[in-house]
């Protein structure tokens, strides 16, 4: 069985960065800082998005969170630690898509869809799925 899995989407990780700084920025340009209750909400939010980013990054370089293609399907854990399986039975399409650049993966299942922003494949990860049989 051949494994193949995905790259880490490191632009999502960015953008949800960038995100926080805008949301905390905001903030700081509409009140002066430290006056308003508003404030304080803002800066907490754009804390647990920086949290958040870094926590599942982390999980993601180590191998926590992943998500492998092999011959009989997909393999991935989700944001919340569950373990998932897909038979390629199941599978019927894969794209990539690029939204305001961030690269998207979805992957379309024969009753639902799958999106995947926190990984997403290379352009030689493509040619080895159309290798396996995957559709894209």
């Amino acid at each position: 069985m051949r494994e193949l899995q995905l790259n880490i989407n490191k632009s999502f990780y960015v953008l949800l960065c960038v995100f926080a700084a805008a949301v905390w920025g905001f903030g700081a340009l509409l009140n002066d800082f430290g006056k308003s209750s508003f404030n304080h909400v803002e800066l907490f939010l754009a804390l647990v998005i920086v949290l958040f980013c870094a926590f599942h990054l982390a999980l993601s370089l180590t191998g926590q969170r992943k998500a492998v293609f092999c011959s009989q399907g997909l393999y991935y854990i989700n944001a919340l630690g569950k373990r998932r399986y897909v038979l390629a039975e199941q599978i019927t399409g894969v794209k990539v898509l690029s939204v305001f650049g961030l690269k998207v993966t979805k992957i379309s299942l024969v009753d639902s869809t799958l999106l995947f922003v926190a990984f997403n494949p290379c352009e030689k990860q493509l040619a080895q799925l159309r290798v396996q049989g995957y559709a894209i």
